[in-house]
């Protein structure tokens, strides 16, 4: 199976829209914190009240899962900038070079929405490794995003 190609053209399209995702999840995750959901998908990840797509009995887990759909699919669409890059682009390359960071910190990001999710240090958790956890999370967020 031949691997597609992509142009300069369209690699810049993708790029761009894999940032412009990253900014709704940011936004969405703020919502997610701020509107009190954050333990609507319960304690197992990556999957949300232990299914894939869940049934949805109440606000907050919608709010979740959405925030986990989206955060998905930004980490899908980053190891395919990630990958591109690679393919199109010289070592040293700064477009490269930032792909690669970009994935990077959305891995960063994946594991530390898992810490957070999986020990329960979501919502209302007053857990004092919540708090270095979140930040890093937010700060990570922020990077990753912007």
């Amino acid at each position: 199976m031949a691997i597609p190609s992509l142009s300069h053209v369209q690699f810049t399209s993708l790029a761009r829209w894999t940032m412009r995702l990253s900014v709704l999840v940011v936004l969405w995750g703020a919502f997610t914190r701020l509107s009190g959901s954050g333990d609507g998908c319960g304690e197992s990840w990556p999957l949300c009240k232990g299914v894939l797509v869940p049934t949805f009995a109440g606000a907050e887990t919608l709010i979740e899962f959405l925030h986990r759909a989206t955060s998905g699919a930004v980490f899908i669409l980053s190891a395919l900038v990630a990958f591109f890059a690679r393919k199109l682009f010289p070592r040293r390359h700064l477009a490269r070079s930032a792909a690669t960071l970009a994935f990077v910190l959305m891995v960063t990001e994946a594991l530390l929405g898992a810490v957070l999710v999986l020990y329960g240090w979501v919502d209302q958790s007053t857990a004092n490794a919540r708090v270095i956890s979140l930040s890093a999370h937010l700060a990570d967020n922020g990077a990753q995003g912007f």
